[in-house]
């Protein structure tokens, strides 16, 4: 499901989406990391959700590429419908983690002409506590408790580089 064409290509020629097809053959489950996913179906969505799959979001690759997924893609449905997804780089030349949290807070407002569709705390939320589990972590790191491995991150949200720092 990482480009409309890929999907249209798997109706045309096997009869069902990509998801459906990994379901189909058992794939589908909670050890599933599904990378630049983001051109789904309602029913690949229950899939996915039933599955206990998970998707990494890669922003600055969907840009980078034209893959539209940021603008036409599904993954805040998916966020919404409870499917765990973490913020992710594929590659080293495209930036760090936190210019992920960047284009991924900002280019899903600009996308959808929203400012309220994904809040920093949510960002972090997909690069840390989300991210962790989608990699089979959440037991250990992605969150600052006791019994966990974590770094402590500060960011001063008050400069122009993070918006109005009003969520």
């Amino acid at each position: 499901a990482a480009a409309r064409a890929q999907e249209a290509y798997s109706q045309i020629h096997h009869g069902a989406s990509g998801v459906a097809r990994i379901a189909k053959h058992g794939f589908l489950e909670r050890h599933w990391l599904g990378i630049h996913m983001g051109f789904f179906n309602d029913e690949d969505l229950d899939l996915l959700r039933t599955g206990r799959a998970h998707v990494a979001h890669c922003p600055s690759t969907s840009m980078l590429e034209g893959k539209g997924i940021l603008r036409e893609g599904r993954i805040l449905d998916a966020i919404t419908a409870g499917i765990p997804v973490g913020l992710a780089s594929d590659t080293s030349d495209q930036g760090s983690m936190l210019r992920q949290m960047q284009l991924a807070y900002a280019g899903h407002k600009e996308a959808k002409g929203d400012d309220r569709v994904l809040t920093s705390y949510a960002v972090l939320d997909l690069a840390t506590t989300t991210g962790a589990a989608c990699v089979g972590l959440g037991d250990t790191v992605g969150r600052i408790k006791p019994g966990m491995a974590a770094d402590i991150i500060i960011f001063s949200v008050d400069s122009l580089e993070y918006g109005s720092g009003r969520d």
